[in-house]
């Protein structure tokens, strides 16, 4: 009998003044999920998808980038595939630079006003023209020359390629296809492999294989001449003539070799005391060949510079200071530290008559420095000094050790392991944008550098070891060096070539990239500087 009274009982006390219930809760943000194909993407768009869940109407999905609108995904279904083209980032590279790190966020928006931003996602965009892959088949040489480009021709890529017995010097075409090789070489071809600029004269290339010797092909990669020796440099001239180097006892030669000389190919040697620390070059007007050497003096912290000038055609020495003597001295280069010498590598003018030297010097902290200058390779003073020394630069923090001259001559390069300045060859003023160098990312250094067809300058930066081999990871453009840096982009890990980037310029200025296994052509740096604007003054 109690059951129905307590009922009712239950009954009239929820009617005198209790708390009514709580209201739902309300309903939990949609969920959204944004991918990205790739961490980082080399080609002309982004691709991704956008998920939605616990949203049963959506209004909008909007892709943001830092926060910002950049684009509306036009969401469908969930997943949703989304293709972000390079033109939708082209108001960030201003401030971004090219190849930026981009953080992505999607943000959805319900019907019934809910709205939700997935977690952010870090991407680097390397817009670029083309990009071909093989699936992971490398599909250009370890390091090449690019040639062709003008007028349409075809573009090819020489360099070492592996074969099933062994090596030979291939001309890849821009399918990744080898039609052109050659596996009867003088002798095994490499990373390290040297081909010099085609001459304009016999169609033909010199390879030098350093320590080993030198060969000159035709464009159908045919062996016109070689020669087996202890060469380490090289200098072409217009003819195809080819100027070496060889280290030879009892005293190094310089030797001018014939591109069609057959197996003989040697025009003449000539004696060149020293190690050549230099690429020699030929004045066609008055038929000199000039090239420099640095002689060390053991037991001490002084090296010369002795600059040789040969005739080109009979290879007679020109600029002896007497009879059965060499050379006067141009410069005596005291180094820092007693018998731990740095070899300067120096540079001519286009008719030798000017050598620009990388000067080192310590201050009182023992800070290293360098000044570059600009001597007289026919001095009339004494070592560079008075009218023999046409200009100083500025000194610079760090060993400078190879300068490199530039657009037709018109700049000097002058670089160190981790810094690149561009002097006026007029005068030596340093042209970097704000005066301040292109340097390496991070703790890379610089591995290479390649200069363009007219004012443009690429640096090749990797890992810095002592012990083992690396190789470029990183590429940092400049089109001119008023303008300052371009454009910077970074990929591999550098133990091996295949994890690292390499590049060339074909004839008519295009750059190519082998990003690992790939081949990259990106923009022409004119596109580049369009969408990017000035670069900041650092």
């Amino acid at each position: 009998m109690r059951r129905p009274v307590l009922v009712v009982l239950a009954v009239l006390l929820g009617g005198c003044g209790g708390e009514p219930p709580p209201p739902p809760p309300p309903p939990p943000p949609p969920q959204v999920f944004l991918t990205i194909s790739q961490a980082t993407v080399v080609g002309d768009k982004i691709t991704g998808r956008v998920s939605v869940s616990g949203c049963t109407n959506v209004t909008q999905v909007q892709i943001l980038q830092g926060g910002a609108f950049l684009a509306d995904a036009m969401f469908t279904k969930s997943p949703t595939e989304i293709t972000l083209p390079a033109s939708l980032f082209s108001s960030l590279y201003s401030r971004l630079g090219i190849a930026a790190n981009l953080t992505l966020t999607a943000k959805v928006v319900c019907a019934d006003g809910r709205e939700n931003t997935s977690q952010p996602v870090g991407v680097k965009f390397f817009p670029v023209a083309s990009k071909f892959s093989l699936g992971g088949t490398q599909v250009m040489p370890d390091a090449f020359v690019a040639e062709g480009g003008l007028g349409g021709t075809p573009v090819g890529f020489i360099g070492c390629v592996g074969t099933a017995i062994g090596t030979a010097l291939g001309k890849a075409d821009t399918m990744g296809n080898v039609p052109t090789y050659n596996e009867s070489l003088p002798f095994a071809c490499g990373y390290d492999t040297e081909i010099s600029e085609r001459s304009p004269v016999t169609g033909t290339r010199w390879v030098l294989q350093p320590g080993q010797g030198a060969y000159a092909i035709d464009g159908s990669l045919n062996v016109t001449a070689q020669f087996m020796g202890n060469l380490r440099r090289m200098g072409v001239a217009r003819d195809g003539s080819g100027i070496f180097w060889m280290e030879a006892a009892p005293t190094p030669v310089a030797m001018k070799l014939n591109p069609m000389g057959g197996g003989s190919p040697v025009v003449w040697t000539s004696p060149a005391g020293g190690t050549v620390n230099s690429t020699p070059v030929v004045s066609v007007g008055d038929n000199t060949v000039t090239l420099s050497t640095w002689q060390y003096n053991v037991g001490t912290a002084v090296g010369n510079i002795v600059v040789f000038k040969y005739n080109f055609l009979t290879g007679a020495l020109t600029n002896g200071v007497g009879p059965g003597m060499g050379p006067p001295i141009v410069f005596s280069q005291q180094f820092p530290m007693l018998n731990q010498p740095i070899t300067p590598y120096a540079a001519f003018n286009a008719d030798g008559t000017l050598i620009i030297l990388p000067l080192l010097s310590v201050d009182v902290s023992g800070t290293v420095r360098t000044t570059i200058l600009a001597c007289s390779t026919s001095p009339v003073g004494s070592q560079c000094t008075g009218m023999d020394r046409r200009w100083t630069s500025r000194t610079f923090d760090g060993v400078v050790n190879l300068v490199l001259p530039f657009s037709a001559g018109n700049y000097f390069a002058a670089v160190g392991p981790y810094q690149a300045w561009f002097l006026s060859a007029q005068g030596g003023a340093v042209k970097n944008l704000g005066e301040q160098p292109l340097r390496p990312s991070g703790s890379l250094q610089i591995l290479g550098v390649q200069p363009g067809v007219d004012a443009e300058f690429y640096l090749l930066n990797g890992p810095a070891s002592e012990t083992t081999t690396t190789y470029p990871v990183e590429i940092v453009a400049t089109d001119k060096p008023e303008d300052g840096e371009l454009w910077r982009f970074e990929q591999g890990s550098g133990e091996s070539p295949v994890a690292a980037m390499y590049m060339s310029v074909d004839d008519s200025g295009q750059a190519w990239l082998r990003v690992g296994p790939d081949q990259v052509k990106p923009l022409t740096n004119g596109e580049y500087r369009f969408v990017r604007g000035p670069t900041p003054i650092p």
